[in-house]
């Protein structure tokens, strides 16, 4: 019987294992983020717009090198001082930003670099691409694996459809992007996909594919929401407010509306509640035997008392 109730335990904590093992990690990437976000909202206003324009100047910087060469890929561990300083908030943890992935169920905290212990556990900015801080002539790189044992990561990205919105949160700052294109190229292929177009605010998701292969690469594009939205969203959005007939749907909600706490907090609710259940259901299959033996022994001792007690 014991061993009947091991074997279910073990088979029940096999299926929910990714859940538990996604909800530790989430634990841990969403205090990271707090701990990023409270820095941000504690910092005042002169600081943080130095922070957001050494960004900004360092994009330039970005798209001129680009103008002279095109992009290509410096590696995992060919970062610089000067580099790891931009969007950097004191917190130890070298985080820069982080993106939620909706129709992905997608949220990640985004470091600096790609380097293989990073992309265990987070996703990294590619060096030698724009950071997320948005603006004109622009092209930010957010890599994350897929296919991991300990983390989905961008495992979900195959989920993303064109049209589908994410969410870049960057220095109190939270920056829409619409998906514009979906390319699967092989690693070769991939550096022209990646390079600053004239005029235009990119994001490319990037991760390997197909899963279990990993030859290929998933190039997932977007473009900041106010360039990727059709007249036809526009023409929506324009009559829901003048017309009241409902509430705004959330994709086209101005970005100011969206609650960076709030989604903190909802994230860690939830990654709290997968990593609980897949503990404590294998733990109740064993013990509650144990129990179950002890109450019915104590029953039987309680009823031979009682008995000795008539008998006397």
């Amino acid at each position: 019987m014991i061993l009947c109730r091991l074997l279910i335990a073990v088979g029940i904590f096999g299926i929910l294992y990714p859940g538990t093992r996604n909800g530790i990690r989430e634990l841990r990437s969403t205090t990271e983020i707090s701990a990023v976000n409270e820095t941000v909202e504690e910092m005042d206003a002169r600081s943080l717009e130095k922070i957001k324009e050494d960004a900004e100047q360092y994009n330039r910087r970005i798209y001129l090198e680009q103008k002279e060469k095109a992009f290509s890929y410096r590696g995992t561990e060919s970062m610089d001082p000067y580099y790891e300083s931009i969007l950097n908030f004191g917190d130890g943890d070298n985080l820069l930003a982080w993106i939620r992935i909706p129709d992905a169920e997608i949220f990640l905290p985004v470091a600096h670099g790609t380097d293989a212990e990073k992309l265990q556990y987070e996703a990294g900015h590619m060096y030698g691409t724009s950071v997320p801080i948005g603006g004109t002539n622009t092209h930010a790189v957010i890599a994350a694996h897929t296919g991991l044992l300990t983390a989905d990561l961008f495992t979900n990205l195959t989920r993303v459809e064109k049209g589908d919105f994410f969410y870049i949160y960057v220095a109190g700052e939270v920056h829409r992007y619409k998906t514009e294109e979906i390319r699967v190229v092989l690693p070769e292929e991939e550096a022209p996909w990646l390079q600053i177009e004239e005029g235009k605010d990119l994001v490319t998701l990037y991760t390997c594919t197909p899963y279990g292969i990993n030859d290929h690469r998933l190039l997932v594009q977007g473009v900041r929401a106010e360039d990727g939205r059709t007249d036809a969203d526009r023409q929506i959005e324009e009559n829901l407010i003048v017309n009241k007939t409902s509430e705004i749907p959330a994709e086209m909600r101005p970005e100011k509306e969206i609650d960076a706490k709030q989604m903190l907090q909802k994230e860690y609710i939830q990654a709290g509640l997968r990593t609980a259940a897949g503990i404590a259901v294998p733990v109740w299959i064993l013990l509650d035997p144990l129990y179950r033996k002890r109450k019915r022994k104590s029953k039987e001792t309680g009823i031979r008392k009682g008995e000795r007690a008539e008998y006397k």
